[in-house]
């Protein structure tokens, strides 16, 4: 019995290492950029009005001590804050559940009983429990009602 599969068809096993390959790096990209990309885009906001100011004190303006205050200020969380960083740590953790679930799903499509690609989407969406438990917590806190500050 020829078991060779048709031309323009090919066996492709991997193994393993070659799943942790694959999926590793893509998880950490995705925590790599949920990190960093808010802390840049957080950095340019910040940035700007000091340019701003740098420009006008270079022209000789002088700054009023309203504008020094509003600087110098420490700005609270907010509710509203606390409920976007939410959402994105949700959508966060749905990304990883859907690739661990993708992987636990191709151990057990076409047939086969292979028990690496299980393994690797039962860990990866056992990961997928620090983000979306930071974001139950933002939730949480996005929820409660806090007082104003005395201040």
């Amino acid at each position: 019995m020829n078991t060779a599969l048709p031309t323009g068809e090919r066996d492709f096993e991997m193994d393993a290492s070659a799943i942790y390959a694959i999926s590793l790096p893509i998880l950490f990209v995705c925590i790599a950029v949920t990190i960093i990309v808010p802390i840049y885009l957080h950095m340019r906001h910040r940035a700007q009005p000091y340019g701003l100011l740098k420009h006008a004190l270079d022209k000789g303006q002088t700054l009023p001590p309203e504008t020094v205050e509003a600087l110098t200020r420490r700005v609270l969380p907010t509710p509203e804050r606390d409920l976007r960083r939410a959402v994105l740590l949700f959508g966060v953790t749905g990304v990883i559940l859907l690739l661990g679930l993708a992987f636990f799903l191709m151990g057990l499509s076409a047939g086969r009983n292979d028990d690496d690609y299980r393994e690797t989407g039962l860990y990866t969406m056992i990961f997928a429990i620090i983000p979306g438990g930071l974001g139950a917590t933002y939730f949480v806190l996005s929820k409660l009602k806090r007082p104003p500050p005395d201040a």
